[in-house]
């Protein structure tokens, strides 16, 4: 604890206020046909970056400016970012310790390293990086709480690996235009937490790029504070569970696309045509049984809906015909 609070400051000051280096080359100004993505470039091919301004705390309090007081969850995704920060940070420092990275950068503080140690020292210190980008996406992911269904517009950040800071910044800015223009908390929650996923996707991409992380792949890292825990490059080890709980809805409740609600329907009266005690479904059997049943629409038009509709007609068939509905 005593190493993460050393990095508060510097965590601090990253959600205030960084200048970031970005490349403008990676990011095409078409969608791709079907979609809001943008296509994204992992290899730079200008060498020409910008700088922007990020200012996180006001990002964030942007999604009530009339209310000079921020929500609980506007002040829970800056604690959050800012407390991953300096967890990041300090796992950086871990790192450095159970290395050569750290007598390395004793040695290019008295003097220029050169020749073999010179290119040691510049992989590690990338290594370093990548480590802190994981551990500060890893603990977004496993601490943001939201149940919303993840936007397909999330961009994947502009990783810096020059040094653990720079590493991090680049997924503060990341974060913040994910979440710039969110419609209210909900919406900010769910940005956040499906960005965190997309920076995890990303850096795992990148992951064969960085000589001298294998020592951290059996590296274990548990923060009883915040239920954190870090076993090398696993996504989510200690992702907490929770009860599975379904949501049903009656079928008078569900509006909109009528055909997508009649074959709903049409469904769930197929499923319960099962017999138990020969193990046979008629419509299997002589044909006409949905074996796909593939939802597609953008957010929010109500593809979680149909799933809540078929499941609580089978509950309700299953309490009429006597079998537990599991």
């Amino acid at each position: 604890e005593a190493a993460i609070e050393k990095h508060r400051a510097s965590a601090q000051s990253f959600i205030t206020r960084i200048v970031v280096l970005e490349d403008p080359s990676r990011e095409s100004g078409t969608p791709l046909a079907g979609t809001n993505r943008r296509f994204v470039s992992t290899v730079s091919v200008g060498s020409v970056r910008r700088t922007r301004e990020v200012e996180l705390t006001k990002t964030v309090a942007a999604i009530h400016p009339d209310d000079q007081l921020m929500s609980i969850p506007q002040h829970t995704l800056l604690y959050r970012a800012r407390r991953g920060l300096a967890i990041a940070l300090a796992i950086a420092g871990v790192f450095a310790e159970g290395s050569d990275l750290e007598s390395l950068q004793a040695k290019n503080a008295r003097a220029p390293l050169e020749g073999d140690e010179a290119s040691s020292f510049k992989k590690l210190l990338s290594a370093s990086a990548y480590v802190s980008a994981f551990s500060f996406a890893s603990y977004l992911f496993q601490l943001i709480d939201s149940d919303g269904e993840a936007p397909n517009d999330i961009a994947e950040p502009d990783f810096l690996f020059d040094t653990p800071q720079d590493a991090v910044k680049s997924i503060v800015a990341g974060l913040d235009k994910a979440i710039t223009g969110s419609k209210d908390d909900a919406d900010l929650m769910t940005r956040a937490r499906a960005f965190a996923r997309v920076a995890i996707d990303g850096l795992l991409a990148r992951k064969g790029r960085f000589d001298g992380i294998g020592p951290f792949e059996n590296t274990h890292i548990r923060i009883d504070v915040d239920d954190f825990t870090l076993d090398g490059f696993d996504v989510a080890p200690g992702k907490r569970s929770k009860p599975l709980v379904m949501t049903f809805k009656k079928p008078e409740e569900v509006v909109g696309n009528h055909i997508a609600k009649f074959q709903s329907v049409r469904l769930a009266k197929m499923l319960m045509a099962y017999d138990f005690e020969r193990e046979l479904n008629p419509f299997v059997e002589l044909g006409g049984f949905l074996f796909t049943f593939i939802g597609d629409g953008a957010p929010g038009t109500g593809k979680t809906t149909l799933i809540q509709m078929i499941a609580g007609l089978v509950n309700g068939y299953c309490q009429v015909a006597g079998y537990p509905f599991a």
